[in-house]
């Protein structure tokens, strides 16, 4: 499970990904942009948590991953425009779950029991990180 934890998180920097294609005016594309900077931030907080979790410490993954939840969360509340703030929203709830998943695989054998979840849940963030970089590339 120590080498699938780290493949996890990584989908979780796909949904980050997503907001690396945004630009333009205050509709849609400057929506994109604003949570673009709000996002590249913490962006650190990505290699930290794949760090972590490389190294077995699956909690301290997930406290890494609650800022990059953080940013998501002040992203939203900065976007004024409904699809984009709507797609920031699932985002940060699927780096909120990621979190509280990590959190909770505090040894191998509650890694091992959390797998299927944490799959499911990087799936999810995967997913609307796709829907979320679509919304932006139209802006």
């Amino acid at each position: 499970m120590r080498k699938t934890l780290p493949v996890l998180i990584a989908a979780a920097a796909l949904g980050l990904a997503a907001l690396t294609g945004c630009s333009g005016e205050q509709s849609v594309a400057d929506a994109c942009k604003n949570a673009q900077t709000t996002v590249a931030e913490v962006s650190s907080e990505l290699s930290t948590a794949m760090s972590k979790a490389g190294s077995g410490d699956a909690s301290a993954a997930g406290e890494s991953i609650d800022k990059i939840a953080a940013a998501i969360t002040k992203a939203e509340g900065n976007a004024t425009n409904t699809k984009v703030k709507e797609a920031l929203n699932k985002l940060g709830g699927d780096m909120a779950d990621l979190s509280a998943e990590l959190k909770k695989a505090t040894d191998p054998a509650a890694m091992a029991a959390r797998a299927d979840k944490i799959q499911q849940v990087s799936q999810n963030l995967q997913a609307d990180g796709s829907k979320l970089d679509a919304i932006c590339s139209k802006g």
